[in-house]
């Protein structure tokens, strides 16, 4: 895996259901998404979602697209990020399983 992408997840992902929910936003970047969109798309708990929503926020890795109801799209700060995330992307759909191992152990290292 590129090193760019393993410090990405490092600084940036949490867990593996915080790629998911950057990976729907990033795919469907044309719309906004609230908490309760993602997590009937995904199958996560509303509350989690909100919390790696917020957390995603904060990264610079997608902007608040609506205030009532909160509604937030892709929009990654920096070229790089962009880039990254678009690694992200691609790793996902053909190395899922290295993806997730290398979230775990960036987690198991703090």
């Amino acid at each position: 895996m590129p090193f760019q992408l393993v410090q990405f997840l490092r600084d940036t992902i949490v867990s593996v259901e915080q790629a998911e929910i950057l990976l729907l936003l990033y795919q469907e970047s044309g719309r906004s998404w609230s908490a309760q969109q993602v997590a009937m798309r995904l199958r996560f708990q509303a509350a989690s979602v909100q919390s790696r929503l917020e957390d995603l926020h904060a990264k610079g890795m997608c902007i608040l697209a609506n205030a009532e109801p909160q509604a937030y799209c892709y929009q990654a700060m920096t070229p790089l990020d962009d880039a990254s995330v678009r690694m992200l992307d691609e790793a996902y759909k053909t190395r899922r399983d290295a993806v997730i191992a290398a979230i775990l152990e960036a987690r198991s290292g703090l």
